[in-house]
């Protein structure tokens, strides 16, 4: 083989391999976009809901026990006022909240309880609960993966 052929299969590799790595990176993109499989798994799926006693938002008289979701199918929302996703979903709680067909609760998550005020205030009230900041309650409930992460 001539240093000629060599240079050449040399540079038909350089051009061929990054098109190569980005095809495979953008089908494995696509597959995980497109593969149908969307759900969440969860290890909560199927078992009783633990037994808790979570504390009011400093200012509010309304927190939340076991007993509150006892006997009807509810929904409980872990938020925090720095929360990106919390703040878009919390005007569609509030809308089905108003449909009255669940019962839906939310817990607040490492927030001063003038933060979450000023929250609750600015984006509508369901029915909040707190447990105030740094008394892990999401791990109470049965939910520190589902609780949100500050960014």
């Amino acid at each position: 083989m001539s240093a000629v052929e060599a240079n050449r299969r040399k540079g038909r590799l350089v051009t061929v391999l990054p098109v190569a790595i980005f095809a495979l990176i953008g089908a494995g993109f696509y597959w995980g976009l497109f593969n149908g499989n969307d759900t969440l798994p969860s290890p909560l799926i199927g078992k009783a809901v633990p037994e808790f006693d979570l504390p009011p938002i400093e200012g509010r008289t309304d927190g939340l026990s076991t007993a509150d979701l006892k006997g009807q199918v509810s929904i409980v929302n872990v938020w925090a006022s720095w929360c990106v996703p919390c703040r878009v979903e919390m005007p569609l709680l509030n809308e089905l909240a108003a449909r009255d067909e669940v019962a839906i609760f939310g817990i607040n998550y490492k927030d001063r309880p003038e933060e979450a005020l000023g929250f609750l205030t600015e984006l509508g009230t369901l029915t909040p609960a707190s447990a105030p900041t740094g008394t892990g309650a999401c791990p109470s409930i049965g939910a520190s993966t589902a609780c949100p992460r500050p960014s």
